[in-house]
């Protein structure tokens, strides 16, 4: 390579370079400017609690933590999956008595689940907000699966505070507590329940700062296997 032709590659390396940059200072100038999202996926972790309790009955059944690092996160959707025995063939964890809708006029809470957000002290559900589904996936409403087990309880959050981002060095978020009613399972025959959140696609539905609704996908802490109860 000769002189001439260095000099003629350095030239034109410089004169893309300086093109490259008046257009980009045009574009600003104009008013539009690019940036790449920052997005934060949240993290998802099993909250350590004093033994659930063992009494048959509406109560608790898991705690869990919701946090994010860079940017806020509002929690829309959760599927908990469903793990029980009815060693005495009562059907108390069937769509027809676990995943059914009470009749009781009186009834405050109609299917006997909730969603607490205990950061800000109030549910993150509301009564609409429940469906439940048996192990092929088929909606409890269905009076086909009556007698199926419920296999899952899918819940949307529409009252679920905005989880802030966190501030630089520490890790914070919201703490969740679901509770369902057990009513019916034995506790002579030792009938057992477990809620797990899965290591799937929709397991969670979020949105980010953006107000973009996004899945499980890059979600770290899945599954999250609560404890199982012993009545």
């Amino acid at each position: 390579m000769n002189m001439s032709q260095t000099k003629t590659k350095t030239r034109t390396k410089t004169s893309v370079k300086i093109g490259i940059a008046v257009g980009a200072m045009a574009i600003a100038a104009a008013g539009f400017f690019f940036a790449i999202p920052r997005v934060s996926y949240p993290s998802v972790a099993l909250m350590s609690t004093s033994t659930l309790p063992s009494v048959p009955g509406e109560h608790e059944v898991m705690y869990f933590y919701v946090s994010t690092k860079k940017s806020d996160t509002r929690l829309r959707e959760v599927t908990f999956e469903i793990d029980s025995t009815d060693n005495e063939a009562s059907g108390w964890n069937t769509c027809g008595q676990l995943g059914a809708i009470s009749t009781d006029p009186a009834a405050t809470d109609l299917h006997g689940w909730s969603l607490y957000d205990m950061s800000h002290g109030g549910r993150a559900d509301t009564e609409a907000s429940w469906a439940f589904y048996d192990s092929a996936n088929v909606n409890c409403a269905d009076s086909s699966v009556v007698d199926h087990p419920v296999a899952y309880a899918v819940v949307a959050s529409p009252l679920a505070s905005v989880i802030p981002a966190s501030p630089r060095g520490t890790l914070t978020g919201e703490t969740y507590i679901l509770f369902a009613d057990t009513s019916g399972a034995s506790a002579v025959t030792d009938d057992s329940f477990r809620v797990t959140i899965p290591d799937t696609t929709p397991a969670i539905i979020w949105e980010d700062d953006r107000g973009v609704a996004r899945n499980a996908r890059f979600i770290s802490g899945l599954p999250v296997v609560g404890s199982t109860i012993i009545f």
